[in-house]
């Protein structure tokens, strides 16, 4: 939210966002409607403004962001926005970068000659591939299935509303997160095996985790499976072609570490390569990149993985009848991001020079 706030949409992107009473807590269930296992409270929501930065935090979704984001991106005259395109061969020498990109609705390629190319292309990044950069990551054993879905669960929630809503039900965990905070949810749905479930079977889950036989309407808008494999690459950077967002790092959703990561990553990125273009700076301030964002995505992955072990002790512990206490005390850090996610990544030796 301070990155938006330089760009002047930190308005915008506030009100696409749920509104404090869903972000007072986390909470975890037997089932939605039923008994209630342990709620955590986030106060990084809840202390501002602070000491420490004049933003609010902000719990909304990605596509919700994207939207405020394309429109600064579209009414910018000097930036060629593209969908249902990628990228077929990048090759770069001491002086340009040169990729073939194509339309998949056309089949069209066209020829790009340019200075600098920056492979924000996920997880599975082909540009990653191209310069030899390694994405290091440690595999959960777990999958999960995402879901987003139509309901209204308005009535279930009432008086427990949080940002995320877990459920230990007797088929296993499922977490609800609201994305508009009326009928618009996620879901997410874990298990052992890469099994995707069929819609009936989706929506006997979300019944389950609401914990209750009525039939409750739910139309099912997108699904897809995808496996936990946090990590970080070997090196951000290969003469002019350089890592972002996904392709870079990949966190676990636990305390939103991926886009945050991604977000200040960019803009580390972003400033050095236009001061180098405007003749502002040498071009060894792009070294910097790798030498201050690394440790920091590293630090955050770390943090998300750490919350998600101890909250694993939440339901191991229900499961086997044990106390959940101990595991509720382990989690508190959940939602509290000071000292994870805020300050600026300008700790490397050249720029503290330059400052001095």
């Amino acid at each position: 939210m301070e990155l938006m706030r330089q760009l002047g949409i930190e308005k915008d992107v506030e009100e696409t966002g749920l509104g404090p009473d869903w972000t007072e807590y986390n909470r975890w269930f037997d089932a939605l409607s039923k008994n209630e296992i342990a709620k955590i409270p986030s106060p990084t929501f809840h202390t501002v403004p602070r000491d420490t930065s004049p933003t609010m935090p902000v719990m909304t979704c990605q596509d919700y962001v994207e939207e405020v984001l394309l429109g600064q991106v579209r009414a910018a005259a000097n930036i060629d926005l593209r969908f249902t395109t990628e990228a077929a061969e990048i090759t770069q020498d001491e002086n340009s970068v040169r990729a073939k990109i194509v339309d998949l609705n056309t089949e069209e390629e066209t020829e790009v000659e340019t200075q600098f190319l920056i492979g924000a292309d996920g997880p599975h990044s082909l540009v990653r591939e191209v310069i030899g950069s390694v994405l290091e990551t440690d595999p959960h054993p777990n999958y999960s299935q995402d879901v987003i879905f139509e309901a209204d669960l308005s009535r279930y929630v009432e008086g427990r509303k949080a940002g995320l809503l877990y459920n230990a039900t007797p088929d296993g965990v499922l977490v609800f997160q609201p994305l508009n905070g009326v009928t618009r949810w996620r879901c997410q749905i874990f298990s052992r095996e890469p099994t995707v479930s069929p819609e009936e079977e989706l929506v006997r889950r979300i019944r389950q985790a609401v914990g209750t036989d009525e039939p409750i309407p739910v139309e099912i808008v997108s699904t897809g499976l995808w496996q936990p494999t946090p990590g970080c690459v070997d090196k951000l950077r290969d003469g002019r072609i350089f890592l972002a967002g996904d392709a870079a790092h990949v966190a676990v959703p636990t305390g939103g570490m991926g886009n945050n990561t991604g977000f200040a990553g960019i803009r580390n990125l972003a400033w050095k390569i236009a001061f180098v273009l405007q003749g502002l700076a040498p071009a060894e301030i792009l070294d910097t990149y790798q030498a201050e964002h690394r440790p920091h995505a590293l630090l955050r992955i770390a943090a998300g993985e750490a919350t998600t072990r101890y909250m694993a002790g939440i339901f191991r512990a229900f499961y086997s009848g044990e106390d959940v206490a101990p595991g509720v005390r382990a989690t508190r850090q959940y939602g509290d991001h000071d000292g994870v996610l805020l300050g600026f990544e300008l700790g490397s030796e050249l720029i503290r020079q330059e400052e001095e």
